[in-house]
């Protein structure tokens, strides 16, 4: 059985700053699926973390074990304020609990 775990639940950065989302999976999978979702309320794939992943835009990740699956994301920018999910590659139906960035006002 695949256990997802999100941390930070959320997450305040100024903007121009790199936020770092992780995701543990303990089960069997090469790779988390990364989604951000959308105003609409759907989900847009952002990114996917694996072993030969290259950046993408403002976005990166790293692997660690199979099991420790990060998204960064460099210059946060207002529109990137909002929810950020992962999933597995192998059973797409299960999410975790989802990170939420947030700009930091106090900074601007």
């Amino acid at each position: 059985e695949l256990q997802i775990q999100q941390s930070p639940a959320e997450l305040w950065l100024s903007p121009g700053a790199t936020a770092e989302l992780s995701c543990n999976i303990s089960g069997s999978t090469d790779r988390a699926n990364w989604y951000m979702e959308k105003p609409d309320g759907s989900l847009e794939r952002i990114y996917w973390s694996a072993a030969a992943s290259k950046p993408k835009g403002r976005y990166s990740g790293t692997v660690k074990e199979l099991v420790f699956f990060s998204l960064n994301i460099s210059d946060v920018q207002r529109e990137d304020s909002g929810y950020y999910y992962c999933t597995s590659s192998v059973l797409h139906s299960q999410f975790g609990k989802g990170t939420r960035l947030l700009r930091d006002r106090r900074h601007g």
